[in-house]
């Protein structure tokens, strides 16, 4: 392929680039939907779906869900810059954030604080969801374990608990300095995964949610808080201003959540998820039929709109896979585009090229989450922060490939070119680059293997992809769903490796391939 083709063939990428990312834009800005949010655990899913099915009831707009977002902090920013447009949250959450000098601020007071940065909360939907300390029955009757304060002196207790219960200031660390708590093993870990460990004896004591319906499978017990230290968190739909004024019929369907959720209400509704007893969608529809909130006659609009966990070749599926594929193909040709350059530039100017090592190599050691959140702020969420984040990872394997393929060239040769008279330009192009093309397709095929795993962490921040399935899993403890996201994904890897060697039959130079 001459190089006027390989110009023409890039330029076009670019083109698609962009016009994909456009799309992509277009449909996440479309005034006509509403952009309603979940966070990835059960509850979070089927409120959010409730919120999802009463929208589209109403008919005034439609609705993206952008179900698993990453973290409270994550989707509140989201909801102040414009990204989402509905979250369901909690008042100790919001309380925690915007009023921090009252644990127990009441909706009015959170209200005030959210107005001035357009967000209108509603009344409590009736059901406190605050935190509780978990251990195993058998423990709790052998130590004698009934409140909180009972763990005081059993330092051979192993806790591990969620991320946000370590950071918050009504978490552990301040939990253990009000009670006079020492544990002999504090860690971080996913809900999801803590009851499992709590059953097989890996940890003693983890953070609960009392509407959690899964405690029931694992045989533990909630100790009392008898000191009063954690703060009520009622459940609260929260809505940009704007949009609740552009859909008042809308607002008002939802507004008639409020009061409707008991905890023995909202923990059956998680139990029914969590024990596999009906999908998410089902639970959130047959709630809304049976409270009134909800036609009967609306039911079949509603399953035919809502996105499903079911079989494994379903429509869902296939927009994931369009969705993660996109992704990793325009991160992919962005990193080839300015790492091949950077890694020519490297091989050149030596002392640069120390420099742009030792810089992708940085960026290489920032963890996924962390420069996503980098980036949130900057480019918002959804696909423009993913694709960012996939070129950056994979800048590093590219340029070092580049490098090092043009450093293994014989000196003889580029001497001979010399003498031929072939300036700097044609030497990189009609020798340097063909004899360094296998080490630069493998650092391009390492990228691209890599851009397919990272990607699963773009469901956090509604991009979509695999990860959708992987992070739902993950809230639900549902392995088929799980395994839903990571075959194909692991499938999609293969996938990449034999396209790139197959490409490599065609960019490099027969000899060299022999």
């Amino acid at each position: 392929m001459n190089l006027r083709r390989k110009l023409l063939l890039c330029g076009s990428l670019l083109v698609a680039i962009l016009l994909w990312l456009m799309s992509s834009t277009a449909v996440a800005g479309n005034s006509a939907r509403i952009r309603v949010a979940s966070k990835p655990f059960t509850e979070s899913f089927i409120l959010s779906e409730m919120a999802a099915q009463l929208i589209e009831a109403t008919g005034e707009a439609g609705v993206d869900r952008r179900f698993g977002l990453g973290g409270p902090p994550l989707v509140f920013d989201a909801l102040k810059s414009g990204e989402i447009d509905v979250d369901i949250n909690y008042t100790g959450t919001l309380a925690h954030q915007l009023v921090k000098d009252k644990k127990n601020a009441d909706i009015t007071e959170i209200q005030a604080a959210l107005a001035p940065v357009g967000i209108t909360l509603s009344n409590s939907l009736g059901f406190n969801n605050t935190y509780a300390i978990a251990v195993r029955t058998e423990t709790a009757r052998r130590l004698r374990l009934a409140t909180i304060s009972d763990l005081k002196g059993h330092l051979e207790l192993r806790g591990a608990f969620t991320p946000d219960f370590l950071n918050y200031d009504d978490g552990y660390y301040k939990l253990a300095e009000i009670y006079g708590v020492k544990l002999g093993q504090v860690k971080p870990m996913q809900h999801s995964l803590a009851y499992p460990a709590m059953v097989s004896r890996d940890i003693d004591l983890t953070d609960a949610y009392t509407t959690d319906g899964t405690l029931s499978q694992f045989d533990l017990t909630l100790l009392r808080d008898d000191q009063d230290f954690f703060p009520k968190y009622y459940g609260v739909i929260t809505i940009r201003t704007e949009i609740a004024r552009r859909v008042p019929r809308s607002w008002a369907a939802l507004r008639r959540l409020e009061g409707r959720l008991s905890d023995d209400a909202m923990t059956r509704l998680n139990a029914r998820v969590d024990t596999k007893q009906a999908s998410v969608e089902q639970t959130a529809r047959e709630f809304l039929v049976q409270a009134g909130l909800l036609a009967p006659s609306t039911t079949a609009v509603a399953a035919a709109r809502s996105p499903r966990i079911g079989s494994v070749l379903d429509a869902g599926l296939w927009v994931s896979t369009y969705e993660h594929l996109g992704l990793v193909l325009v991160a992919l040709l962005l990193s080839c585009l300015v790492g091949i350059p950077l890694g020519v530039l490297s091989f050149h100017y030596r002392r640069v090229g120390h420099a742009l090592i030792a810089g992708t190599s940085l960026l290489q050691t920032i963890p996924s989450l962390a420069l996503l959140c980098f980036l949130i702020p900057v480019l918002g969420i959804g696909t423009l922060p993913t694709v960012c984040a996939l070129f950056i990872y994979g800048l590093l394997p590219i340029v070092q490939s580049t490098s090092a393929g043009l450093l293994s060239i014989d000196p003889k040769f580029i001497e001979t070119a010399k003498i031929l008279g072939l300036n700097r330009m044609q030497r990189l192009r009609l020798i340097e680059l063909p004899l360094a093309s296998i080490t630069i397709m493998s650092g391009v095929k390492t990228t691209a293997v890599l851009n397919v795993a990272t990607a699963t962490i773009a469901a956090l921040i509604g991009a979509g992809g695999y990860g959708r399935y992987i992070t739902a899993g993950l809230a639900m403890n549902d392995m088929p769903t799980i395994l839903k996201g990571a075959i194909p994904t692991a499938l999609m890897a293969v996938g990449f490796h034999g396209l790139f060697e197959l490409l490599s039959r065609v960019i490099v130079p027969r000899g060299l391939r022999t």
